[in-house]
């Protein structure tokens, strides 16, 4: 496992001292025959564990004592590291309390599996005679990240129709399948609708804290909702908590993880919550969304954008939960009043954070139209609207992407075969390479994925294949948003595959890594 913290051996200081019960006895003669002594020594100056899974931390000292073994007593204790430099002193009393530490065993060797939350911990290992309280410590760091906080996370339908995820990490080339079903004894019912991956998603642990995880909101076509932790796939928000009341009825479709609020799109509008709040969703704005839901604006993240079909219109969420104009800039189009089906919508960064609609019309079925929108915090504008041709490929295609990132072009699955669709220039479309892929494979998803860090860095062209009840997922290195050479690796598993996200346990904010693609494409 990939461990990103820098670890040092801790010094045990006055404060360790004072959290502890048990401490040292001083002599001046410590390790002299004849007196009283533990010396211990085995233990490394940090440790590394991949939390939530079936990895053992196991830790074997070494005890040299003048003490027999039945008078020997052993304690690990732990706590989190950040916490440590913690302390409150009453004045009344003139007593400083530090945080307590926890107990993790009372064995004399350490082998167990470890479920803490990701994160750098203190570790210390105690060794105390019964007969004369005389006491030994080792100060050391632990380190944990979940077998769940990292890597690519495919949404599918499994074999009995209903939503599990699959989890591939890079580094170690391996694929975790049903996770849901694996680590919660069952999978969510109904086929999915949509995945999204929301950062420190706030809410209150079962100690009534407030807390914040990464997850991943999941929506079924059953109207099942959940918010997945990514430490050990518990549901942490789910229909009985996501509201202050009970809400009958609701359809779920999106997540959307912003600078200051989170959002969440349902069959009753767009909810908001605080991002340090207590993960629960306030009153709604907006006229119902449906699944096309995207964001506006540049990178800044302006506002969500949305397709409402019982409204008829596009409409527009800022940052704050506030609705928004959505005003036209083109001649006889409106936001309102679309006698169109909505058939894909997205969002692209390469074009000064443009959001694309893209409508069939309901009175002309044979004519379509695309529509270009920007954003601001205050209001939202149609900047374009193109009719697209009825024969193209754009058109008539059965699955169609955006490039999110450096290319202004969209993608298309005609007949099996990918095209890419200039949305700037009125240019033909041209069929793209995609190597590698069986002519006994059908393509089923196409979404421009991308990563922006230190720790990682990528922009793929992302193509899923369906072949029977598996799938599988080839990753291309492009050039001008055009898939180059053989793919950089695949992804094969069971099932049928839907959606999917990259996570990256070092993203804890809003940023670039976290914003797109915003909707399934």
């Amino acid at each position: 496992m990939k461990i990103r913290y820098a670890l040092s051996l801790l010094t045990l200081p006055a404060l360790t001292l004072m959290l502890l019960a048990s401490c040292a006895s001083d002599d001046s003669d410590y390790g002299t025959p004849g007196k009283n002594y533990i010396d211990l020594g085995g233990i490394e100056k940090s440790y590394n564990i991949e939390s939530f899974s079936n990895e053992k931390l196991s830790i074997t000292p070494t005890i040299t004592s003048s003490f027999g073994d039945d008078d020997l007593e052993y304690l690990w204790t732990y706590y989190l590291t950040s916490k440590g430099m913690e302390s409150y002193y009453d004045a009344s009393t003139n007593t400083t309390t530090f945080p307590k530490a926890d107990t993790l065993s009372h064995d004399r060797n350490l082998d167990m599996s470890v479920d803490l939350p990701d994160g750098q911990y203190t570790l210390i290992y105690t060794v105390k005679s019964k007969s004369t309280g005389y006491s030994q410590q080792v100060v050391t760091s632990l380190s944990t990240a979940s077998a769940l906080a990292d890597g690519y996370y495919v949404l599918k339908e499994n074999g009995d129709g209903n939503t599990d995820l699959d989890l591939y990490h890079p580094t170690k080339k391996t694929l975790v399948s049903n996770v849901l079903a694996n680590y919660r004894g069952a999978a969510m019912p109904g086929a999915p609708r949509s995945m999204d991956l929301i950062y420190e998603t706030p809410y209150v642990n079962s100690q009534g804290d407030k807390a914040t995880v990464n997850t991943l909101f999941l929506a079924t076509e059953a109207d099942s909702m959940r918010f997945v932790s990514l430490q050990d796939a518990s549901t942490i928000i789910s229909p009985a908590n996501v509201h202050y009341d009970l809400v009958e009825g609701e359809k779920p479709y999106k997540a959307i993880h912003g600078y200051f609020d989170n959002f969440y799109a349902t069959s009753n509008g767009v909810y908001n919550a605080s991002a340090s709040g207590s993960g629960i969703f306030g009153a709604s704005n907006g006229d119902a969304a449906s699944e096309f839901v995207t964001s506006g604006g540049s990178s800044s993240f302006y506002a969500v954008l949305y397709w409402s079909d019982a409204a008829k219109s596009i409409e527009a969420i800022n940052y704050n939960g506030d609705k928004m104009t959505v005003a036209s800039a083109v001649a006889g189009y409106s936001a309102t009043g679309i006698d169109a089906t909505c058939i894909a919508c997205g969002h692209s960064e390469a074009l000064a954070g443009s959001s694309y609609f893209l409508f069939r019309s309901n009175t002309t079925p044979a004519k379509y139209y695309l529509y270009t929108l920007s954003a601001s915090s205050a209001k939202a504008d149609i900047d374009d609207v193109r009719e697209v041709p009825a024969d193209s490929h754009f058109a008539k295609a059965t699955v169609r992407a955006f490039n999110g990132k450096t290319a202004t072009i969209a993608y298309s699955v005609d007949n099996n075969k990918l095209y890419s669709y200039d949305l700037v220039h009125e240019s033909a479309e041209k069929e793209l390479t995609l190597k590698g892929i069986g002519a006994d494979e059908q393509i089923t998803y196409v979404s421009n994925r991308y990563f922006t860090s230190s720790d990682s860095s990528f922009d793929y062209l992302v193509i899923g294949t369906q072949k029977g009840n598996a799938y599988k997922l080839y990753f291309y290195n492009m050039i001008g948003g055009e898939p180059v050479g053989d793919a950089v690796f695949t992804i094969s598993g069971e099932g049928k595959m839907k959606s999917l996200v990259y996570v990256n346990h070092l993203i804890t904010s809003y940023d670039d890594a976290s914003l797109l693609p915003l909707s399934n494409y």
